[in-house]
């Protein structure tokens, strides 16, 4: 069965936690979105703590609506919110200290096992 995602433009605004504390009332409304690592979406605990979240979305490694049960759990975000997951990606260029030491060694791993990969599929292969 397909899933079909339907954004709907609405004049509202995205902003960075640290923009959110000046712009946003504690308690409102929000959408939170951030970033996957081992399962933990950064920040999303502090924005339970200061907002009103009613959905999460959070963008990792991992292809899109999978992980759904893990990152739920770890993150403890309740079943009447719902979760999306969405794949994306990342420059290493960007990355910093730990960080881009662990994306160093994660991206020869996987690099190295996707070419030994013999049936690999048309977007892997790119």
């Amino acid at each position: 069965m397909w899933k079909i995602l339907i954004i709907i433009s609405v004049n509202v605004g995205w902003y960075s936690m640290k923009e959110a504390e000046k712009k946003v009332k504690p308690g409102a409304e929000i959408i939170y979105m951030g970033w996957i690592m081992a399962g933990k979406i950064k920040g999303y605990p502090e924005a339970a703590r200061k907002y009103n979240i009613k959905a999460v979305c959070g963008v990792g490694m991992g292809q899109t609506g999978t992980q759904l049960t893990e990152v739920r759990a770890k993150n403890k975000i309740p079943q009447r919110i719902p979760l999306f997951t969405l794949q994306g990606t990342f420059d290493i260029r960007k990355l910093h200290g730990v960080y881009k030491m662990m994306m160093n060694v994660m991206v020869k791993t996987a690099g190295k096992a996707l070419a030994d990969k013999s049936d690999r599929t048309p977007e892997e292969a790119n």
